[in-house]
């Protein structure tokens, strides 16, 4: 954390950005287009992502063997250090759609790798009441707030409270600029993710600037 009260993921530090990261205090975030050779260096903690959004993006389609591939080889690497968690497969902005997709997902990834603790993405479209019974049921131990930014931003405090209401943590994803971090704060979500500080020395500098200037709320009128 850092002394910023949120946990911080940084996806994914190569070169000097590795030991900065650790030096802050921070962790990484590991995807299966990234991790193609042993490391040889240890992060302060990680997760693994699905890496649904870059597909999404780019209008692929989401590759499950590689997945599957890329935990096998993070179990034998990092062991004894597993991942913080695993995000299950989603699909964007999809609502219910994605969350059949992550229920079928993680019974069969507790089957291959049943040390492996998993989060659940909330998706543009999903009901509460639909979440709530996929938390019982699969028993996650992380809530991952995905999907568009707009809708994120827009229900994100509700999702941290439900994670609350059922004792596991929550994960906002994609969040680098100085102003969401300072939203994430405000929701006081439990961690977050971003690439954008690996970009340039000055996105850096404001994503830390983010971390540690107190939140002024009348900032929040819209956030961008």
């Amino acid at each position: 954390m850092g002394g910023s009260g949120v946990k911080v993921y940084i996806g994914e530090p190569t070169g000097k950005m590795v030991s900065y990261v650790k030096k802050k205090g921070w962790g990484a975030v590991i995807t299966p287009f990234q991790f193609r050779n042993p490391y040889p260096f240890k992060f302060n903690f990680y997760f693994v992502d699905n890496g649904v959004y870059s597909l999404y993006l780019k209008g692929a389609e989401f590759d499950g063997e590689l997945f599957i591939s890329t935990l096998e080889r993070v179990r034998k690497v990092f062991f004894p250090q597993l991942p913080d968690f695993v995000v299950l497969p989603d699909k964007v902005a999809a609502g219910e759609e994605s969350l059949e997709l992550s229920l079928h997902w993680h019974e069969k990834l507790k089957e291959l790798f049943p040390e492996f603790r998993y989060a659940l993405v909330v998706q543009d479209g999903m009901k509460i009441q639909s979440v709530e019974e996929a938390i019982r049921e699969t028993k996650v131990e992380f809530l991952f707030v995905g999907g568009t930014t707009e809708w994120k931003l827009r229900t994100g405090r509700t999702w941290v409270e439900l994670a609350r209401s059922f004792g596991i943590r929550c994960h906002v994803g994609r969040v680098g600029t100085k102003r969401r971090v300072k939203w994430a704060k405000l929701v006081e979500a439990d961690s977050i993710d971003s690439a954008l500080p690996l970009f340039s020395k000055k996105k850096l500098k404001t994503f830390e600037r983010g971390l540690y200037e107190p939140v002024q709320i009348p900032l929040f009128r819209e956030v961008v």
